[in-house]
């Protein structure tokens, strides 16, 4: 929840003024403390990003050294059909294996020359785990065991590029040693002469990490697993600064992290000691906000109190204004204020009285059409008693078409609505004493599809009024329900007198635009009111259509989307 709606205003002005009492005192400190913070932080910043790149540089060099070394190999021929000549190997056997041997461990030997800056070792292992290493190598078993430790991750499908096969980790000194390795295969037949397997130790490491002087610095594999590390004793793994270096070659990443206290930790206790100076400032500031925000909170004390009085029922309490400052004109503004609220409470009081007098009306209004269908359900029974079921059947008919009035806006089945113009052609055909007689025909499966009710009476009456109107003998109305793509069309078709096919036009433009200055020159409202229910209710890709029959009288259709 905001502030704001916590606290009250006297309380809102006291620390308002008791944050424009401390803003000259500590903004220029803020100020300061942030530029001398900033600047600093930037300093080491940018010389730790220099440190890592010479680091990142010295290692590319020493990654570019070894690529080398593995290339040189994979394409040297010669030694490549050393290495097939001892691929079965598990011992040197003969004099000439010896030679082999040593030819192998001479190229070795000149491949770990070049890569002397980087104290690398290198060595060779056959099909048959047979080591070639070169004579600056150390122990042979030492070779063996780390051999056996990382086989496993050599990927023997991979002959194009040097792999790296992570870290070993010497329990005893507690020192990571890195290895890369290179498949060698025929170049010729394509089979698998041994592995060239280089080691960089931990002390090369060491000696490129001994530059930082602050934080941290972590070189990770592409896998995210720690190569090496180095870490001052007052570094901090709380607001870390970090700077990254990728090293391409091989996808490694280079990490200095430096925490904000070793840069900034001296700089923090100044300003901490003026803080507290700051702080001893607001206290005594804080006492003068009191006594001034009383002061200032007292007519606000009284708009509340009269405002409290005038909720309880007393309507006649008002503010008294003393002065011409801005409080008095809130003052004559509040009592206005007040007299237009009473005068509105006096106003919705008597439209309250007006409102019931208009609630009972309405029920008396909603209880005649009741008693209506009540007293012609009546005579209706009564005709049945007596004998007279053409009359009784006419009231029925009538009984349906009140009740559809009265409940115009639910909206009715195909079914029931077809049922609904039968009542009505009942009643207009007893009426008009005319014999009109309606065909209908609803297509399996949209019997309870819903429509508007009373949605196609107007175009029966429009067919009754206009179409009939010189009693046409044997008057037919035909009503058709169907599925067309992906619509439902209703088509009502009489053989009355009919229209051109230029009013026919005329109708399906004002049916399809119902513009309304075309509307107001048009007298049959029961037809717009069609196509506008049918717009309101399905969308505008509903319409109707009027359309002059071949031989005799109108056919309108109803154009219902079903999507």
């Amino acid at each position: 929840m905001k502030l704001k709606y916590i606290l009250t205003f006297y309380q809102r002005i006291q620390l308002s003024l008791l944050f424009l009492i401390i803003l000259p005192f500590t903004i220029s400190s803020i100020i300061t403390y942030v530029i001398i913070n900033n600047e600093v932080t930037d300093r080491v910043i940018i010389s730790n990003q220099q440190i890592v790149n010479i680091i990142a540089t010295d290692l590319t060099d020493t990654i570019d050294d070894i690529t080398f070394s593995t290339v040189m190999i994979a394409r040297d021929i010669n030694i490549k059909e050393k290495l097939n000549s001892l691929k079965g190997s598990s011992k040197i056997s003969t004099f000439q294996e010896y030679q082999n041997v040593q030819e192998v461990r001479d190229f070795l030997s000149l491949l770990e020359t070049k890569m002397i800056g980087a104290q690398s070792n290198i060595f060779l292992v056959n099909p048959s785990e047979y080591i070639i290493h070169a004579s600056q190598t150390g122990r042979l078993d030492q070779l063996k065991t780390d051999w056996d430790e990382i086989k496993s991750r050599v990927d023997l499908k991979n002959t194009s590029t040097i792999q790296s096969l992570g870290v070993i980790h010497n329990d005893e000194i507690s020192e990571n040693d890195y290895f890369f390795g290179r498949v060698i295969r025929h170049h010729v037949s394509n089979e698998y002469l041994g592995t060239l397997v280089i080691r960089i130790p931990h002390s090369y490491f060491s000696s490129i990490f001994k530059s930082i002087e602050m934080g941290r610095l972590v070189l990770f594999d592409q896998n995210g697993s720690e190569i090496a590390s180095k870490q001052t004793d007052s570094f901090s793994d709380k607001e870390i600064l970090s700077v990254e270096k990728n090293i391409s070659r091989v996808n490694w990443t280079l990490v200095s992290e430096i925490s904000q206290k070793e840069i900034t930790g001296s700089i923090t206790k100044v300003f901490f000691l003026f803080f507290i100076l700051i702080v001893l400032f607001i206290l005594v500031f804080f006492l003068l906000s009191i006594y001034m925000s009383k002061r200032l909170i007292k007519p606000l004390k009284s708009f509340e109190k009269i405002v409290k009085k005038f909720v309880r029922g007393d309507h006649s309490v008002r503010f008294h204004v003393k002065g011409k400052d801005e409080i008095a004109m809130i003052g004559n503004t509040f009592n206005k204020m007040l007299d237009q609220i009473k005068d509105l409470i006096q106003k919705i009081e008597q439209e309250q009285e007006e409102k019931k007098v208009l609630e009972l009306q309405s029920l008396s209004a909603q209880i005649r059409p009741h008693f209506l269908m009540n007293t012609l359900n009546s005579i209706k029974c009564n005709l049945s008693i007596t004998g007279d079921p053409f009359h009784s059947k006419k009231i029925d008919s009538l009984i349906s078409l009140l009740r559809s009035y009265m409940r115009v806006n639910v909206p009715n089945t195909i079914k029931q609505e077809f049922q609904l113009i039968n009542a009505y052609l009942d009643i207009m055909n007893m009426r008009n004493g005319t014999d009109i007689v309606a065909k209908i025909d609803i297509e399996e499966g949209l019997e309870n599809v819903e429509i508007p009710r009373l949605l196609i009476q107007p175009i029966i009456e429009n067919s009754i009024i206009h179409g009939f109107v010189d009693r046409e003998p044997n008057a037919i109305i035909n009503i058709s329900t169907y599925t067309i793509e992906s619509e439902i069309q209703i088509s009502i078709s009489d053989n009355g007198k009919g229209m051109t096919k230029e009013k026919c036009d005329t109708l399906n433009l004002l049916f399809k635009e119902l513009n309304d200055e075309l509307l107001s020159d048009y007298d049959r409202v029961g037809l717009i009111n069609i196509a506008q229910r049918l717009k309101l209710t399905y969308g505008q890709t509903a319409y109707l259509e009027a359309k002059s029959n071949e031989k005799k009288g109108t056919t309108f259709i109803m154009h219902i989307p079903t999507l």
